[in-house]
């Protein structure tokens, strides 16, 4: 039985960050981002896709993209049993997938997965993609469909001024955080707001956020 730990030491080994999440942990690396779940399970598939895949690539958008303009995000999901007896939810036209303990905790898994999906791409300024509606069930499972509405101000921000106040730095060095994706968030003429998650994610790093803490000169 492969445990989450093992998971998430294989994407830290590999360079990912965590940065938070309530019921899936978002790693990022780069021009990639993945997400991991917090549902106790056999997370063998899971590690297996991640050894494959090495994280979903952030494509650069190919034209102008409102981030700010109303979009219903539109997903189904296959549900499943699998053999260990978890029930996975996976989604049609999209990578990856997500579980829970029984079918109703994997439909509400499948809503956290989609809206962690949208936030990722709204942070990178991707379009929402319109994907395939009316699939059939490839694993005997029941079909699902989910909606939500992908748009930046639903996210869980705060203002940079209020990101340093908790993370107990300047304004400067969140935006220099900011910049080299140690906090997730996004600037909207001359303000910037930063992601309640990737905050809390860096509160509990060791060493605390800041400046790195220099050595002693040897003597």
């Amino acid at each position: 039985m492969v445990k989450r730990r093992e998971v998430v030491k294989f994407l830290k080994e590999n360079g990912f960050e965590e940065k938070g999440g309530t019921n899936h942990e978002k790693f990022y690396k780069g021009d990639k981002r993945t997400v991991v779940s917090k549902a106790p399970r056999d997370f063998r598939q899971a590690l297996r896709g991640h050894q494959e895949t090495g994280g979903v690539e952030i494509a650069p958008p190919t034209a102008p993209y409102d981030r700010r303009r109303k979009m219903i995000f539109l997903c189904e999901f296959e549900v499943f049993k699998d053999e260990d007896g978890f029930y996975l939810a996976l989604p049609f036209g999209l990578e990856g997938g997500t579980q829970g303990l029984d079918y109703r905790e994997a439909c509400e898994m499948a809503v956290d997965w989609l809206e962690c999906e949208a936030e990722g791409r709204l942070l990178a300024g991707e379009p929402i993609p319109e994907l395939p509606i009316g699939n059939e069930p490839q694993n005997g499972g029941k079909v699902i469909l989910i909606g939500i509405d992908a748009k930046l101000e639903n996210l869980n921000t705060v203002s940079a001024s209020k990101a340093a106040e908790m993370l107990g730095v300047s304004r400067g060095r969140v935006s220099q955080m900011l910049a080299n994706q140690q906090l997730l968030g996004y600037r909207e003429g001359r303000d910037t707001f930063i992601t309640l998650d990737s905050i809390n994610a860096r509160l509990e790093e060791s060493p605390k956020a800041g400046r790195p803490r220099k050595e002693p000169a040897a003597a």
